[in-house]
């Protein structure tokens, strides 16, 4: 069985001392989804896009991004002995519910990661012909109308605790998607400032503010309508290769030419989880 530490890859680190702001200019600048946090000799954390756009969503404090430290929302690292298999890692991270996994070596040093797109890329090279979509793909996900207001699509991202939430239109067709990580440069724009006691709506958080922004602005107007599909009969290394190609983490699956779920790279992790050796 292969190694997880045959695929790791050396973690980008941050020092807990940094802001949000600094974090997300960090995650774009890199174009990744997660930081590693350095604690301590001994602790290491993480944050991710996620972990920053649900904190974005739920915080009411009114400060500015500058003045919030990454150590409000930092999570522990869950990591393993680099001698895991690449099959029990993905069930590890399929059971935890996580994106990421820290490699530490015999001596418990930090020496690696390995995330959900290393798992998609180790499918995409080993396992063509073993799964169709229609094998792994999930069929219930969160759809809202593409017209509908911003401020409504953040708390339904906010009250389901998602990252995304898919756009359709009248005729039930997809015209895109929106993620936390689209709502970045708006925060980012908006978040600059001392205070934010100028929010329309003090008591929510920075991303319903903004001279009435999230009341006036459509998902349309900000959406992604880069929708990428594939058809449900395909061989699921065939969706990896999309997903890596186009650095996205899921596509749309289409039966009988019509939009009907979603993969992910979450599906995939999951199913290499349960491939049988």
């Amino acid at each position: 069985m292969t190694r997880l530490d045959s695929i790791m890859k050396k973690p980008i680190t941050i020092t807990q001392n940094l802001s949000i702001q600094q974090v997300m200019s960090k995650l774009f600048e890199n174009n990744i989804s997660r930081l590693i946090v350095k604690e301590s000799q001994s602790s290491t954390g993480i944050v991710t896009v996620k972990d920053i756009g649900l904190f974005l969503l739920n915080d009411d404090s009114e400060k500015s991004l500058g003045f919030i430290p990454v150590s409000d929302l930092v999570k522990p690292l869950i990591s393993v002995i680099q001698s895991t298999s690449i099959q029990e890692g993905a069930k590890i991270m399929t059971e935890k519910g996580i994106g990421c996994l820290g490699i530490i070596s015999v001596d418990g040093s930090l020496i690696g990661i390995v995330t959900k797109t290393d798992l998609v890329k180790y499918y995409q090279q080993n396992y063509r012909t073993h799964y169709k979509v229609a094998d792994l793909m999930t069929k219930s996900y969160v759809f809202m109308d593409y017209k509908e207001k911003l401020y409504n699509i953040i708390s339904k991202m906010a009250k389901e605790k998602i990252s995304r939430v898919f756009l359709k239109n009248n005729e039930n067709e997809f015209e895109g998607i929106l993620t936390l990580k689209d709502l970045f440069p708006l925060a980012m724009e908006k978040g600059h400032l001392n205070t934010l006691k100028y929010n329309d709506y003090p008591t929510t958080s920075i991303l319903y503010m903004g001279e009435g922004f999230g009341h006036t602005t459509l998902a349309k107007d900000i959406m992604n309508k880069n929708l990428i599909s594939i058809d449900s009969e395909e061989d699921v290394s065939i969706a990896c290769a999309k997903m890596i190609e186009n650095q996205i983490s899921g596509v749309g699956v289409k039966m009988t030419n019509k939009t009907s779920g979603i993969i992910s790279k979450t599906d995939v992790v999951k199913g290499i989880s349960e491939i049988k050796n």
